[in-house]
């Protein structure tokens, strides 16, 4: 029997003596009887495509964050090497070499799985946002935008869509 017996089925789906109350009882696991909508649901209850668009949410915060971190006034980013310098032990141009890549990385990797089969989409996301960046920091009176930040932005990106599309293709594969 085990947890199957947890989903209770709706009224609407029920048949003849099948009836139950839901507020007390729980109906068996019939797949047969489930409306297209339950059957969408996974076994803890909420529905399957729910982390999907999550972590999609998450993806354009993220390139929000980081557009915001890169365009704000450089103090912030000054304040947040300062916090992190007894942990890094490593010079202000280093640790904003290692940002730029690891800042991009993480959200080529979250495009990645946000968007898992369009990679020319997730690709050019990061293009976009890598060279978009980088210009707009021109325009701000006490950033400097240069190729090389950008280009350090794109590789890191990649880097990140690749070890996200390594992990998905590593992933163990449901056999139904």
């Amino acid at each position: 029997m085990g947890w199957r017996w947890l989903i209770a089925r709706p009224a609407d789906a029920l048949i003849g003596d099948d009836r139950i109350n839901l507020k007390t009882q729980a109906a068996p696991f019939e797949p047969s009887v489930m409306t297209p909508e339950l059957s969408q649901r996974g076994p803890i209850g909420y529905h399957g495509r729910m982390p999907q668009k999550f972590i999609v949410i998450a993806a354009w915060v993220s390139v929000a964050a980081v557009a915001y971190a890169t365009l704000t006034h450089v103090g912030f980013v000054y304040s947040i090497y300062f916090k992190l310098l007894p942990f890094l032990h490593a010079k202000m141009t280093t640790y904003a070499h290692f940002e730029h890549v690891f800042a991009f990385a993480f959200l080529g990797g979250l495009f990645y799985f946000a968007y898992p089969k369009r990679v020319i989409f997730v690709f050019g996301v990061i293009f976009v946002s890598a060279v978009s960046l980088e210009y707009l920091q021109t325009l701000t009176p006490d950033r400097h935008g240069t190729l090389i930040d950008a280009c350090e932005k794109i590789m890191g990106g990649a880097v990140g869509i690749l070890a996200a599309r390594a992990l998905l293709r590593l992933r163990p594969r449901v056999q139904s």
